[in-house]
């Protein structure tokens, strides 16, 4: 069988095929946005990873290199006929590891390509080409239907010669040679990358910090620029142009100054925000509280370390994100910027649904997680500001897809990472690795208490690569004003308590450990006649917006008379919410001193910004109810916040300082967690790490509203719930799925809007329900 051309994409008239739908025309696409990459930010992100200067020719030739060989292996006949829908699949190789093979078979293409370069060249390239797809584990065994014994790869082709002409013309190299075509034993395949692999493992031990970094830009830049060559043509645009124009689109002075403006009121920065925007260090750290103004010095900050760069401002979750968003950004409609994150598309549409605006926002359904990635890191290259979760960011160190897809961004970033105590040991160690890999990065970090032991060991980090943390503390007046006061009491004690707040018209808020115990508590207040409002995160995406828009209106200031909240340990990060009276659950100190900061919230100086500050006399009381079992915590952590609550002192006026100050006392050393970095230690092998530690939930979408979920995307989240995986853990790779959420059967689930959803009984024995 013969080929007109050689194809790269699926054409959409095969006899006619675009010019970005044949190899040639996409390889050169590729070529050219990687050249607009490299010309316009080429130094920049050699600075930002710490690299020398010396290193940019090596750079460039480098990615162009990986970029004129990355896809190769789709010359494959087997390919060729895949793309245009005669051969079903599946492929025996996958073409990027073909393209692997084609020039370690080919010696002729090998010495063309690399001859007289630097012996990092070559490593650099081939890891980059089999592992910009980023599913080269290292083994390659695929199903293999019987009649692909041998595979044919047209390197003979006029259009891969012309193709080796084109890498000619941009590595400005001899003539290229002139190849057969190749034909390959499937069976000897095997061995022969077993071999090279074990070769290519031994090299990269030899390797120091920098070469790694290197070899993790080259990867990074060409699965970049091919995103931008497989994507943006199909939109009628030209791709390097395309590159170029969003990459340009960097803060100016002026953008955040509406931004500030908001945050402050009328007012003058405190001291302390003017502190933290003034600070000299490349990471600064900044511990304050609640209520002290952090997020408007974070953007004071970002007027002067993040101008003529992308500001990306993360948060530990979606629902923090989302909330930071519509506060700081979405008002802003001059500051362009976007929200990244998996359920993003449904807060904006939310956030949107009274303003015309939601006409403009793409609500179709969507084909899968990796084009959902390209499309969400794409939307991070042409704005200034991006509001995420972390994961977008510190992905990068795991070969995260949405994370490398939007790299040359993330190349030009500032960061700001807020609430980072919130992070799981796992997470907070690849946001070491992602500091020290990126040290020409500006970054802030803000918590309201960082353990002794993290703040330690980010110090110890940065010192190993000769840099200081600078260290801002909160402003002294507000973190050492009496807030709060702590009792222990019985569970009938704090009804009493919370039957006495409403009769005051105040409002309260109950953070309970389980899901389970927050319905039956929900139900049993409400049979009280107490206005109850229960707000966990097992509900419908969409009924969880509505729960959480109606708390935060019920407890807002302009809205007078009682409420009481019921809710678990979303009330830790996505509440913003001030309560006259906190009942908690005994729960480990960092949690608690979370839930402490929505009771008494907004208590502040009497008088400040008039000249005559003085400390406001309210306190509010926080009552502790022990547990009988630990779960979802453990016994240790139950101890802990024992000792914490003892060094606190209870029933005394206490501060933010104080709890902050009695959790150093009480935590203890912990060792580093050990984890490796995929992007950078990954070596020949390329694939993508956790950043977060393994998760005891699974997201569903009961059958009885699947159809509806079916329709987009959009529609999906709306409708998909986070549910504890083990009472269903023995069925669930039987049910259906819709994009990332298992559909549970009919009934399989029991669901009310006001209460939420549970595990219908079965003749498993429901496992303890952490709260999510």
């Amino acid at each position: 069988m013969s080929f007109n051309c050689l194809l790269a994409k699926s054409p959409s008239d095969p006899e006619h095929p675009a010019a970005g739908e044949t190899l040639v025309g996409h390889v050169r696409h590729t070529l050219e946005t990687a050249v607009a990459l490299l010309d316009g930010w080429g130094e920049r992100y050699l600075r930002t990873m710490g690299l020398p200067e010396a290193h940019e020719a090596l750079l460039r030739r480098a990615v162009l290199t990986a970029v004129a060989a990355h896809d190769m292996g789709k010359a494959a006949r087997l390919f060729q006929n895949l793309l245009r829908r005669t051969f079903h699949g599946p492929m025996p190789l996958p073409h990027e590891v073909i393209s692997l093979l084609i020039v370690l078979q080919q010696p002729q293409l090998e010495r063309w390509l690399f001859c007289g370069e630097d012996p990092l060249l070559r490593p650099a390239v081939l890891w980059a080409v089999g592992g910009h797809h980023l599913r080269f584990d290292g083994g390659t065994a695929q199903d293999r239907p019987a009649q692909t014994a041998r595979m044919t790869v047209h390197t003979g082709h006029p259009d891969f010669q012309d193709l080796l002409a084109l890498v000619q013309r941009y590595l400005k190299l001899p003539d290229p040679p002139a190849l057969p075509d190749l034909h390959l034993r499937l069976g000897d395949v095997e061995d022969l990358l077993r071999s090279w692999l074990f070769e290519q493992h031994r090299i990269a031990r030899k390797f120091s910090e920098l070469d790694r970094r290197l070899i993790a830009l080259v990867k990074g830049l060409l699965i970049a620029a091919d995103l931008v060559a497989s994507t943006i043509p199909r939109q009628g645009l030209n791709p390097a142009e395309w590159a170029a124009q969003a990459q340009r689109r960097v803060l100016e002075p002026a953008d955040l100054a509406p931004v500030i403006a908001q945050g402050l009121k009328g007012n003058p920065a405190r001291p302390f925000q003017q502190a933290v925007a003034e600070s000299p260090g490349r990471v600064t750290l900044v511990r304050a509280g609640c209520g002290t103004g952090k997020t408007t010095a974070a953007y004071l900050w970002a007027a002067r370390h993040a101008r003529g760069r992308k500001l990306f401002f993360a948060y530990p979750t979606t629902g923090t994100a989302t909330q930071g968003y519509a506060d700081y950004a979405l008002p802003v409609e001059a500051l362009q910027s976007v929200l990244v994150h998996s359920r993003a598309a449904a807060d904006i549409a939310y956030l949107l649904r009274d303003r015309h605006e939601e006409e403009t926002l793409g609500t179709g359904a969507r084909t899968g997680a990796e084009e959902r990635q390209r499309d969400e890191a794409l939307s991070t290259w042409g704005v200034p500001l991006v509001v995420c979760t972390v994961d977008t960011v510190v992905g990068l160190v795991q070969n995260q897809r949405r994370a490398l897809f939007g790299l040359p961004s993330l190349l030009q970033g500032a960061f700001v990472f807020d609430e980072i105590h919130l992070y799981d040991d796992r997470l907070f160690e690849c946001l070491l690795r992602f500091i020290t890999a990126l040290p020409g990065a500006p970054v802030l970090l803000m918590t309201a208490s960082l353990q002794p032991w993290r703040q330690a060991l980010l110090e110890e980090r940065l010192r190993a690569v000769g840099e200081k943390l600078a260290v801002v503390e909160g402003p002294a007046e507000l973190e050492r004003l009496p807030r709060y006061v702590l009792h222990q009491a019985s569970v009938p004690d704090a009804l009493s308590r919370v039957a006495e707040a409403v009769a005051k018209g105040q409002k309260v808020l109950w953070v309970v450990n389980t899901v389970e115990r927050a319905m039956a508590l929900a139900e049993d207040l409400s049979k009280q006649n107490l206005p109850v409002h229960l707000y966990h995160s097992r509900y419908e995406y969409r009924h969880r917006l509505k729960h959480h828009e109606a708390l935060i209106q019920r407890f807002g200031r302009d809205c007078p008379g009682p409420a009481v909240a019921v809710t678990t340990q979303v009330a830790e990060v996505s509440l913003d919410v001030s309560a006259d009276l906190l009942v908690t659950e005994l729960a480990p100190p960092e949690a608690l001193i979370q839930r402490l900061g929505r009771l008494n919230r907004f208590a502040a100086l009497a008088g400040e910004g008039t000249g005559s500050a003085q400390p406001h006399p309210s306190v509010r009381s926080c009552l502790v109810v022990r547990v009988e079992a630990p779960a979802p915590y453990s016994a240790a952590q139950l101890e802990q916040a024992t000792a914490w609550l003892a060094q606190v002192g209870l029933g005394r006026l206490v501060s933010q300082w104080d709890l902050a100050r009695a959790l150093e006392q009480v935590q203890g050393g912990r060792p580093p967690a050990s984890i490796t970095a995929e992007w950078l230690d990954g070596g020949p092998v390329s694939v993508p790490g956790a950043v977060r530690e393994a998760g005891s939930t699974v997201s569903i979408i009961r059958e009885e509203v699947a159809d509806e979920a079916r329709a987009s995307r959009q529609e999906a989240i709306l409708r998909t719930i986070p549910m504890l995986l083990g009472p269903v853990a023995k069925e669930i790779r039987g049910w259906d799925r819709i994009g990332p959420a298992c559909v549970a059967p009919a009934g399989r689930v029991e669901y009310d809007e006001r209460w939420g959803a549970k595990w219908a009984e079965s003749r498993n024995r429901r496992a303890a329900d952490p709260a999510n």
